[in-house]
């Protein structure tokens, strides 16, 4: 068996944190400082958008940010 010049055992760095672009409900209320039961209300009555991924609710964050950029 030879030695394998091609590896490293030098550390990488780390991987810069991937972004978030969507949030749970709980998540985005959060982010506003406003309970989940409010957060749904502003989804429910179209101030906030929300997307489905999968079967699962989400806020994206842009739409947060609309949203408070209207305010």
């Amino acid at each position: 068996m030879g030695i394998d010049h091609h590896t490293s055992n030098r550390s990488q760095p780390p991987e810069a944190p991937v972004p978030r672009l969507a949030l749970r409900i709980g998540e985005a209320a959060a982010a506003l400082s406003i309970s989940r039961s409010k957060m749904y209300g502003l989804i429910e009555g179209g101030h906030v958008r929300s997307v489905l991924v999968g079967d699962v609710m989400r806020v994206r964050v842009c739409d947060l940010e609309n949203y408070l950029a209207e305010k």
